[in-house]
């Protein structure tokens, strides 16, 4: 609890417990789980719950989709090393990675498929995380189409070469010559 009494004390305590809230899902997704033990419990949730707990896994989920997932990681640990000193608390809390994300969006989905799709919020959430999915096949598949592209003109031997110096690849010298 804070000590100090300023005018800034009940927002910093509403935020305080956010923070709690937060490390304490994220320190349930991480814990180690199996489908058989997961399937009862979350069938046991609300529909309040389903759709808090798809909006937590979604945004997650785009999180980690908009950027680096390791330095995301890093910055996330060392931000709670920060916070934990301060509070003279230890906490084992790490930020949960894609595929457990997934794999509690699978069980969630599986348990509650009626629930997610009757309400406009769970349609709503569902396609965001669809989006998520695609246009990361997408960049995945761009990138092996490019790829593809390449061998098939090196086989081709259509290869255009650009450099104008030297080239240090035996394939350019070959086609250069």
């Amino acid at each position: 609890h804070h000590h100090h009494h300023d005018h800034h004390h009940d927002d910093d305590k509403s935020h305080d417990k956010s923070h709690k809230a937060e490390d304490l899902v994220h320190t349930l997704i991480t814990c180690p789980n199996t489908k058989d033990f997961l399937k009862p419990a979350l069938r046991s949730l609300g529909k309040k719950e389903v759709l808090l707990l798809l909006r937590y896994l979604t945004t997650t989920l785009q999180v980690l989709a908009s950027c680096d997932e390791k330095q995301l990681s890093k910055a996330y640990n060392k931000k709670n090393k920060k916070k934990n000193a301060k509070n003279h608390h230890a906490s084992h809390n790490t930020l949960p990675n894609t595929k457990t994300i997934m794999s509690w969006m699978m069980v969630l989905l599986d348990t509650h498929l009626l629930t997610i799709g009757m309400t406009s919020e769970g349609r709503l959430l569902c396609g965001r995380c669809k989006d998520v999915i695609l246009s990361y096949t997408a960049s995945k598949s761009n990138t092996l189409s490019a790829i593809i592209t390449l061998i098939g003109s090196l086989v081709s031997r259509s290869l255009v070469v650009t450099s104008k110096e030297l080239p240090r690849y035996s394939m350019e010298r070959i086609k250069m010559s």
